[in-house]
């Protein structure tokens, strides 16, 4: 699909899906980057000192709140009028524009890599190299991370059904992500579901960790390490830990 018509416009045809469900695009992506930089402080360390890559950045709705709390950010997108748009928006990120396939990056060159709700454009045939390509630019010991819509939710259905940039979605279920964390060269962390509540709230966040089982969350998380080739990952033993 091509974003680039909706660049310039993209959290007002967003926060038009989401009327009614009591949801805003900007608190959204505050709540996600909240979740990855406490993953990365337990995970990594000071998240002030690593390298962060936002695959899929659009127009750095998610890098502007993460921005001040890595130590460096880059995004790419295959959409360059979204990418101009970040690059207004977080001047200080570094983004660059590249083919949906390869990553403009060499290998092992960042501490966490991912994904906010790109997963469902990419087409399922072409997912297991997507992600292939994430854990090629972690390096050893780094994170893979991907954030997706939950299908088996009706109200994150109805959106994504009347939001033009989810004409192409083809939404896959949590443990569908887990298993393309589940290839060579990665090693299952965890996922949970998530967004529970469309408003914000402190309380519901702090909750989340204890009910991350339940698939009633508007959106689901997953991610795995990067290894040494020699250190393979288990499909088997990812199943069994679909709860974590």
């Amino acid at each position: 699909m091509d974003f680039d018509p909706y660049a310039s416009g993209y959290r007002a045809t967003v926060n038009g899906a989401l009327r009614g469900s009591g949801a805003e695009v900007g608190q959204l992506a505050g709540y996600k980057a909240r979740l990855m930089l406490g993953l990365m402080d337990r995970e990594l360390g000071d998240p002030r000192a690593l390298r962060v890559l936002d695959v899929g950045c659009g127009v750095g709705l998610i890098d502007v709140e993460l921005a001040a709390g890595v130590g460096e950010l880059h995004g790419a997108d295959t959409s360059q009028r979204s990418l101009d748009e970040a690059t207004r928006l977080v001047p200080d990120a570094h983004f660059r524009h590249f083919d949906g396939q390869t990553f403009p990056y060499p290998d092992g060159g960042f501490d966490f890599v991912f994904a906010v709700c790109v997963l469902h454009h990419v087409p399922p045939a072409g997912r297991g190299a997507f992600v292939g390509e994430m854990a090629r630019v972690a390096r050893p010991g780094g994170i893979v991370f991907v954030l997706d819509h939950n299908p088996l939710n009706p109200v994150t259905r109805y959106v994504v059904s009347h939001c033009p940039l989810d004409r192409d979605a083809v939404l896959l279920r949590r443990a569908s992500a887990v298993r393309l964390l589940a290839q060579p060269g990665l090693r299952f962390g965890g996922s949970a579901y998530i967004a529970f509540w469309p408003r914000p709230s402190t309380v519901v966040e702090r909750l989340e960790p204890m009910i991350g089982w339940l698939p009633a969350g508007a959106q689901y998380h997953a991610w795995a390490t990067r290894v040494r080739g020699a250190d393979r990952a288990d499909p088997s033993r990812a199943a069994t830990r679909l709860a974590s």
